[in-house]
């Protein structure tokens, strides 16, 4: 059982990989000078929530002084893979702003028997503590969205029921300010199949 399984029970299992690094302080100790650098190769992860295995992970980065440079990350899941880059600019050992990309091709984003979904990201991303932006595009070139046939005779709860004593949700607070733009397209093989609907799906849509 890897690291990261151990700190999300549940998120992500069967991981592995190599990690290297290095990394040295000179300078003074009022004005200290860091540098280093980090690899990771050959790693892989199960998403049971997704159910997904992402395999071939490999990512280089390096830390200099208060800049923390990904010049690249690639993964492999299906018969896709996606990569990108990243930089993180960091105030007093915390992230102050942060920018990156993540492209990629027929990446198998879900495969349950619910949803199997590939995707073709185009995106930049970038924020700091209090806001997050996202910005470009996704492309879905195949997928199956399959809800099954419903039971005879069932009797399904009328939208409007309000049930006494039921246990509130909580509303979860979003500590920051998101904006995204992303232009959803639909490829030629989208298709849904649920209780009277068996169609294919074209276009795109502005999220």
């Amino acid at each position: 059982r890897g690291m990261v399984s151990a700190i999300f029970p549940g998120l992500v299992e069967e991981t592995g990989g190599q990690v290297s690094f290095s990394m040295s302080a000179s300078g003074t100790w009022q004005y200290p000078d860091y540098k280093g650098w980090l690899k990771l190769e050959n790693a892989g992860a199960f998403f049971p929530v997704a159910g997904i295995h992402i395999k071939d992970m490999a990512m280089n980065a390096e830390l200099n002084n208060d800049r923390i440079h990904i010049s690249s990350f690639n993964a492999v899941s299906g018969k896709g893979n996606i990569q990108g880059s990243a930089t993180a600019w960091l105030k007093n050992w915390k992230i102050d702003r942060y920018e990156g990309k993540i492209t990629g091709k027929r990446f198998q984003a879900v495969y349950i028997p619910e949803i199997q979904l590939q995707v073709n990201p185009d995106i930049v991303f970038g924020g700091n503590g209090k806001t997050i932006s996202i910005n470009g595009s996704v492309e879905i070139p195949e997928a199956i969205i399959n809800q099954g046939e419903s039971k005879k005779g069932a009797i399904r709860t009328s939208p409007d029921v309000n049930i006494i004593d039921a246990p509130s949700r909580a509303k979860n607070k979003v500590g920051f300010d998101f904006d995204a733009r992303i232009m959803v397209l639909l490829g030629e093989n989208i298709i849904v199949r649920a209780p009277g609907i068996d169609a294919r799906l074209e276009g795109k849509v502005l999220l």
